[in-house]
């Protein structure tokens, strides 16, 4: 309906037009604005004052990042993967290849987000007959997610953090503080502390070993790698 992004190269923005603008009493405002006339079917000629909206995303897409503080980190791996980030972020988010980093059977998404990973997902990590929700809280593509890890007698907090390296992807895994149902709290944290911290050692070698195969195999066929 217009030629903003022809004429101004903006791929997301905001057009206020200057009826708008004088109704709201914004002139202050749109002064940092582009102007532009655009013609229309319906009014004819419209000025609008457009707003170039990458600028923002980029300065704010991070600002919704959950942080664990070093208070509460109970576990922290640091791996550097032989690919590019976007294989590693593929297989960080793949349902069944995920899995390999939890010594779980692949179990998909639930129902209800229909597949969709993002903010308010929930994978699912299965053992055998129990089923235990990972629902994500902050998700930053090719850049990090963070999930609540839900068990039937704990919970604790999760993060995947991705530091891009050109060919190489730093990868770090963040384990919050696990709070367990008040009986079986003194008991059961160091015997979890052990069992999380050797289960996701022998499942980063897997996984990570996973994923340089599959880089290895892109590079040998030519094909594109994910953006």
């Amino acid at each position: 309906k217009n030629r903003i992004k022809e004429d101004l190269g903006f791929d997301a923005y905001i057009a206020y037009t200057s009826h708008a603008v004088e109704a709201l009493k914004l002139p202050e405002f749109v002064a940092t604005l582009a102007p532009l006339t655009t013609d229309t079917e319906e009014f004819g000629p419209v000025e609008v004052h457009v707003a170039d909206m990458h600028p923002v995303w980029e300065k704010r897409r991070l600002e919704s990042a959950v942080a664990i503080s070093d208070s509460e980190v109970m576990l922290a791996f640091v791996r550097d993967i032989q690919a590019p980030v976007g294989i590693v972020w593929d297989h960080l988010t793949d349902p069944a290849k995920r899995s390999r980093l939890f010594a779980s059977d692949p179990a998909g998404t639930t129902v209800a987000d229909d597949g969709k990973m993002g903010a308010e997902g929930t994978y699912v990590c299965a053992h055998g007959k129990m089923r235990i929700p990972h629902r994500i809280v902050d998700w930053i593509p090719l850049s990090q997610y963070t999930f609540h890890s839900e068990g039937p007698f704990f919970r604790n907090l999760w993060q995947f953090r991705l530091t891009d390296l050109g060919d190489s992807t730093q990868l770090h895994v963040t384990v919050g503080k696990t709070r367990f149902v008040p009986p079986i709290w003194a008991l059961a944290s160091p015997v979890w502390r052990r069992y999380t911290r050797k289960t996701i050692i022998n499942g980063l070698l897997e996984f990570i070993t996973e994923v340089e195969n599959s880089q290895a195999t892109h590079a040998a066929s030519g094909r594109q790698l994910p953006a």
